[in-house]
C-alpha cells in the first residue's frame, strides 16, 4: 500500500506547445509514440500545420526527461512549458 501511495504522489503531467520546423505525419507521430513504449509514460498529442500541442504524464523523473529531450529536439522550436503539476 505505500508502495502504490508512493507512486501515485510522483505521478505528474506536462503540458507544452511548440512550434515543428517539418511538416509531421502520421507515421512520425507513430513512431514517437513506440519509442516511448515500455516506459510508464501516456499522453496526448496534437499537431496541426507545424504546431504541436502535447500532454505527457508518469513518473515525475521520466516526465522531466522526456520534456528535457523535447526541449533538445531541434524539429521543436519555442518551446512553452504551459503546466507541470
Amino acid at each position: 500500500m505505500a508502495e502504490l501511495l508512493q507512486k501515485k504522489n510522483n505521478l505528474v503531467h506536462c503540458i507544452f506547445a511548440s512550434s515543428v520546423q517539418t511538416d509531421l505525419d502520421e507515421v512520425a507521430l507513430t513512431e514517437a509514440l513506440v519509442h516511448q513504449r515500455g516506459k510508464s509514460i501516456t499522453g496526448l498529442s496534437l499537431y496541426e500545420s507545424g504546431h504541436c500541442f502535447q500532454v505527457i504524464e508518469g513518473d515525475r523523473d521520466e516526465v522531466e526527461l522526456l520534456y528535457r529531450s523535447f526541449c533538445q529536439d531541434r524539429a521543436h522550436q519555442k518551446m512553452v512549458k504551459i503546466i507541470e503539476e
